[in-house]
This record gives structure tokens, sequence and C-alpha cells, in this order.
């Protein structure tokens, strides 16, 4: 029986989500934000449970498509054309038939096509002479472009923008715009009071259920009878002992900690007689740079113990307003450097100063790939910032890529990762990133970040292209490899077992992901190491999911009335036959806060249920930058961290090469063609990672 709403809704995803027609705000000129409910029924340990959540999608308002086209304007054509595609629009004229955008031409006087006269013969016409003599349609905005709702080639049937209209309740599926995001970040933020209401009366409306009439419809089809959130029991994991050096050790139980008076754990000793080289726009004052350099490494870096004193520095000026001229005035300084010996005083950090997303990808393309140096990225407002914590994580960052250890969780918080030569476990991480939208047959990216200490406060990374589109790794046994071979050199012996978590692989997957990576890397040890098999325990971590806990009392909620930092949950919710769990580690900041799912899918190591959720638990507190516990596994994070690191690279690649294959070949063949071409480009110094060696035995991607 098909539920009826007290709202009136659309639904979109498949009919798992549905948002209310009259929950409109607007994000940006052309988009709107949605607000809505995702339901889904699950088989549960609790028995049948319905899943619902509230959520907020990005939509096209449902306006003129000329109207679109000037709310991107002249400077954004590329992307109009490229968002724009695919997109449902009905002629606002004639019968109002319904077509599909294929792409933008040209104004409508320019743009031309065949017209076949009643005689039989042919000729070229413009779109414009078209409308006004045959159709006698006027055109308001001869300037705008037109609009292909027809096919490729011959097919190809042009319509003034002025003309179309969008239909309504269409998704908007690419990449929000900045401004567009925080918006939408603005619109989807309810903390946990308000979101447990809204889905208990307003969710349950929009959803059919919220009327006694309505709730037998949905028992008749096996939904659950009791319309109240279920209550499950929870563990509560305490904080682990966060410690810098000094034995200083912040309170950590509320999920976060203080910097004041810590000093980083470990900062390498070793003379560095690097300098600073500064890239400023031409509108930014020299003296406010000096600043910044004063507030950054005479004072937050020294207040956290890390006493580096730059042999020299240099500003260089570019402008900002002429694409890639701050990249000639690097590789002209570069030519300068290496030719007259200021080599000698060693090799610089360079700091970018810039508001333009864009550049981001460019430079650290060029520091990590090119040059082989370390790099950070700072808004220009940051010269006037004196917030002295945004200081300290730039210091973190700093220590990071000079080989230092920020802070450690004392050793009692990962005793099962210890054996009686020391540390015995490798941890590592792994996730893959796949192409946006509009990146024509662009490859995944596939990273691997592993531990390299008994401090679990370094972590290496591997970096391989992957198949498009396909989520499990490829070439995770030579990944795998390299992890345990820095894992050796550092320690003086293989590691007696290896704790994989997997990011972002979804349930259908996780049979492959056993079969084809954890096997994969056993496998990979046994060929390569004769008689080594160590123990593995593979957990897939998931963050997509719609699952939020709402404290039963204020005693056991974080002031802001989310749950605890620590709170795991084991059943009820989870499943009745496999080991997986939900684990908030972190301190929701804003919003709901979200728990982490983790689902074991195998356990040599032994590990009790108990045991890999505390672990968890800590790891997620070892994370290097930050003075807080995240919300999922840190190696997983880490990884994470380097697929986005690899998506500036292979935009980058996208940029300088076409990333679509000649039009004569297939699918398949254009994946192929595009890979093996990116597969050249990527490759470096000979060891598969796309980055310079100088870098590779540093966190250099955090």
């Amino acid at each position: 029986a098909k539920l009826r709403s007290k709202h009136r809704t659309f639904s979109a995803s498949k009919g798992t989500k549905v948002y209310r027609k009259d929950g409109w705000s607007e994000l940006a000129p052309s988009l709107l934000a949605a607000r809505g409910y995702f339901s889904s029924a699950r088989a549960l340990m609790a028995g049948c449970l319905l899943n619902v959540n509230a959520v907020t999608g990005s939509f096209w308002a449902a306006k003129n498509v000329g109207e679109i086209l000037y709310d991107y304007g002249p400077t954004r054509k590329v992307d109009v054309e490229h968002d724009v595609k695919g997109l449902r629009v009905i002629k606002l004229y004639g019968n109002g038939s319904k077509h599909t955008v294929f792409g933008l031409g040209k104004p409508p006087g320019e743009q031309t096509f065949t017209i076949k006269r009643k005689n039989g013969e042919t000729e070229r016409t413009s779109v414009q002479r078209y409308f006004q003599e045959v159709l006698e349609i006027h055109i308001n905005y001869p300037e705008s472009q037109c609009v292909n709702v027809g096919g490729s080639g011959e097919k190809a049937q042009w319509i003034p923008a002025e003309h179309l209209g969008i239909l309504p309740f269409q998704p908007y599926t690419k990449q929000l715009p900045p401004d567009a995001t925080k918006a939408m970040i603005l619109q989807a933020c309810r903390g946990p009071a308000d979101n447990r209401n809204a889905i208990l009366k307003e969710g349950l409306e929009c959803l059919g259920l919220a009327d006694p009439t309505e709730r037998s419809h949905a028992v008749a089809n096996m939904l659950p009878a009791i319309f109240d959130m279920v209550s499950v029991p929870r563990r509560q994991i305490q904080a682990p002992c966060v410690e810098y050096r000094d034995q200083a050790r912040p309170d950590a139980s509320r999920g976060n900690w203080n910097l004041k008076g810590c000093k980083f754990y470990n900062v390498p000793r070793d003379t560095y007689r690097g300098g600073v080289l500064y890239l400023v726009p031409g509108n930014v004052n020299p003296t406010d740079i000096g600043y910044l350099h004063r507030i950054l490494f005479e004072d937050a870096m020294k207040n956290h113990g890390f006493n580096w004193e730059p042999a020299w520095v240099d500003n260089l000026q570019f402008s900002s307003n002429r694409e890639g001229h701050w990249a000639s005035v690097v590789d002209k300084y570069v030519a300068e450097w290496t030719s007259d010996g200021i080599r000698s005083d060693g090799t610089p950090l360079v700091v970018l100063i810039t508001d333009k997303p864009k550049i981001y990808g460019e430079f650290k393309t060029k520091m990590d790939r090119d040059l082989g140096v370390h790099s950070i990225c700072l808004r220009s407002d940051t010269r006037s910032s004196g917030d002295l914590n945004f200081f300290a994580n730039i210091s973190m960052k700093l220590n990071l890529k000079r080989g230092g250890t920020n802070h450690i969780v004392k050793p009692s918080g990962l005793a099962k990762l210890f054996g009686v030569q020391g540390v015995k476990t490798l941890v590592l991480g792994a996730d893959v990133t796949h192409p946006g939208s509009g990146s024509g047959f662009a490859p995944s990216i596939a990273a691997l970040a592993g531990s390299v200490d008994g401090k679990f406060g370094r972590f290496l990374g591997s970096m391989r292209l992957n198949p498009r589109r396909q989520e499990i790794i490829a070439d995770i046994g030579a990944m795998a490899l390299e992890r345990i071979r820095d894992w050796k050199e550092e320690n003086g012996r293989l590691p007696e077992s290896i704790l994989y978590y997997r990011d972002g692989v979804g349930e259908s997957q996780y049979r492959d992901v056993l079969r084809d990576e954890v096997d994969k890397i056993q496998a990979e040890c046994r060929q390569r190491f004769r008689e080594y098999n160590p123990r593995v325990t593979a957990v897939i971590v998931t963050k997509r999911h719609h699952t939020r806990f709402y404290p039963t009392s204020e005693i056991r909620s974080a002031a802001n009335g989310n749950c605890l930092p620590g709170t795991c949950v084991e059943s009820g919710v989870t499943s009745p036959y496999y080991f997986d769990f939900y684990l908030q580690s972190h301190h929701g900041i804003q919003g709901t806060a979200k728990p982490a799912h983790y689902f074991v899918v195998r356990n040599d190591m032994r590990l009790s249920a108990a045991e890999l959720q505390d672990l968890t638990h800590n790891l997620c507190y070892t994370y290097v930058r930050s003075a807080a516990g995240v919300s999922y596994a840190a190696p997983a994070y880490y990884a994470d961290r380097l697929c986005e690191r690899g998506r500036s690279y292979l935009g980058e690649f996208s940029r300088r090469n076409d990333a679509s294959p000649p039009e004569h070949m297939t699918q398949e063949e254009g994946e192929d063609a595009v890979f093996n071409r990116a597969v050249q480009w990527w490759t470096r110094d000979n060891d598969g990672n796309p980055w310079h060696q100088g870098l590779s035995k540093t966190m250099f991607w955090m």
C-alpha cells in the first residue's frame, strides 16, 4: 500500500529520501536547499527497524535556463556547460515538450542548423532567423547562448536558452561552489534535540507514518509497529592519556584538549639549514609578511618546543590576476637558486599566500612532484590573525613535515599492538577516491598509510592510480610491501601482525575487500619474505550512513546535547550475525554527531570486541594534526587525506592533458587509453608513487 504523507513531498535518491516541496531555502543563485528525510528498513539485532534521519539536499531552481546562464556569468562559461549537461528541461512554447540538455552553443544569431524546405531543398539558417520568421517567436536576449536538446551531430536541436525552463525537483549533483557549501552547512546543521524532534514529528509525517490509519498499512508491509526511537545499550570508553614532551598530559576527557604549555613530543634535532620562501600576491603589504613570520616562527613554534630559526627568508611577489604567474616566478627563482650556489643554504619551506582554491592544486603538484620541497598554503587574512590556536596548528604541520611527532597516546592504551620486543603491529589505513563528474575518463586514486614507529605518531604513505570507478585497490600488494619495508627499516624486524582499517567500502563489497585486498596482502608477504605470514585483522570503516544516537539523559550527554566521546554501541542496531559496532570517538562541535561504523571482516589477531573498540578509540586520539580525538580511526583518516592530495595531482593532469579519449574509441578503450596516459605522467623516481622521493619519509600531505 502506498503511504500518504501529511505534507506535499517529492522523492529522490531512488526513493530512499523524501523532501518537502515547501521546505526550500536559497543556497546560491539558481541553487536551492530542500529539507527532507531518509528512510530504510533494516533487519538488525533488535528485529526489523526503520532507519530514519533528517537530510538536506541541493537542487536546481526551477527557472528559465537563460537566467541560469546569467547567474553563472561570463567568467564561468566552462562551468555552466559542465553543470547543465543532463538536466531535464521543458520548452516554454508550442506543446511544452520535455528534453535533456546535451550542451551549449553560440548565440541565436550565430548558431546555425540545416532546415528542409517544403520543396525538398535544404539551406543553412540561424536559430534567431528561424524563431522569428518561421515560429514567429521573439528573442529578447540575442546575446545569450543556445542550448542543444537533441543530441550530437545531425541530431542536435538548438533552442534559445530563454525559451527553455528547468523542470523542478532535479538534484544538483556537482560539487557545490564555496559560498553555496557554507550555506549548505548552515542549512543542514541542527543540534541533537532539534534533529530528534524533527524526525519524530515532521519526519514521520513526511513518510506517511504519523496517522494511525496509515501506520496500519506500514505494519501490513512488515515495517515496525512501534513508531518511536529504539533504546539501545551503550558502552562508554574512557579517553586515553595523551602525552607531550616532558610528560605533559593535558585533560582529554571531553574529546579535545588545550595545547597551552605543551611542547611537541619529538622535534628532530638534526641541523636544518633551510630557509623560508614566501610567495605573496602583489596586493599584500610586505610588512604583513614580516609580522606573520614573527608570530609563526618566533612565537607559536617556540611555544611548542619547535626552535627552528630559518637560515634565510625571501619574499617573491606575483600577480594574482595573471594565471600561472606564481609558477613562472618560482621557476625563475629556482633556476637562479641552483645555478649560483644558493642551494648550499638549504632547501626552503615554501609558503603560498592565496585565496584562490584553484591555485592550491597547481601549487601542491609543483612543490611535491617537481621540486620535492615542503609547502603550506595560507589565506591572505592569516597575516592579520592573532589566533594562537591557528598558528599552533600550522606549527603541528611543520613539525610533521620535518619528521617530528606532535603527541602520543600512552602505550597502555595501545597495549594489544605490542609484544615482548616492543611494538609488533603495523597499522594500515586505506582509501580510494573517485573522479568527480565532468572529469572525462580520469582514473580513481588509491592510498595506503602505514605506521613506522611504536608511538603511532608517524605514518608514511603509498599511492597508486586505480581503474576508473573501481573501489577495490588493484595494486594493494605492492603498496603494502612499501609500508612493511619502512616499518622494518625503523624497527629492525618484520611486524608480527597487521591491523588494516579500510575506509569507504559499501556493504556489497565487504567480501571483495577480504578476497582481493586482505588475502593479497598476506599472499604478497609469503611471496616476498620467506616463511612470513603475519596475522591480519581487517576492519571496514564507514561514515556514510544514517545512524545517529541521542542521549537518554543529560548526565550521559555533552554540553551541546550530543553523546559523549567514547560512546560505543555493539547491539540492537548492529548485525545479529557479524562482528560490528558503532563508535563516536569525537566531540561533535556543531550539529548532530555522526558515529563511525566498524565492520570486522577478518580477525587473525583474535581481538575481543572490547579490545578492538578500545584500541580503535585510542587510535582516534593519535591523529597527528589535532588537539582532539577525530571521528574515525586515524590511519583511515590519513589515507583519506593522502587521496585528497592525489586528487590535486590528478586535477593538474587533467588540466595539462585531455582526460577524454578520441571519439572513435569505445568507453572501455577510452578508459584504458586515459589510464595508460595518466600512469606515464603519474609515476616518479621508479617507486610507483607520484611525489618526489625527497618527501617519502615524511607526512608531507598533512
